[in-house]
């Protein structure tokens, strides 16, 4: 999917907080495939962010925006990241395990 092709089509056409219109909302790309794409949207009115997902398949696509409250390098710091696996589920569970657990550490975590 092109990013440049579709972001007008998928995006939202107003801020969902203050009705701001499209061309005030700015679209940074944080992910793409050939079917799929997120996207950070910030209003530059309001400042409000939402997470923009667009998956494409055989039937249509589908576009579904999730309010946030982290800026676009943030978001984009945090899918960047590799996914959580089993060893990582399996360390956390012994750490709490061990015995007294201190909150600052688990922020840490």
């Amino acid at each position: 999917m092109e990013f440049e092709n579709k972001q007008r089509q998928v995006v939202p056409q107003k801020c969902p907080v203050c009705n701001a219109k499209q061309k005030e909302l700015s679209m940074i790309p944080i992910g793409q495939s050939e079917d799929r794409m997120i996207m950070h949207v910030t209003c530059v009115k309001c400042d409000n962010a939402l997470m923009v997902f667009v998956t494409q398949n055989d039937i249509g696509t589908m576009t579904f925006g999730v309010m946030v409250d982290v800026h676009s390098a943030e978001a984009q710091t945090i899918f960047d990241q590799k996914p959580v696996n089993d060893d990582d589920v399996i360390s956390v569970h012994r750490y709490l395990q061990a015995g007294e657990v201190n909150i600052q550490d688990i922020v840490r975590l």
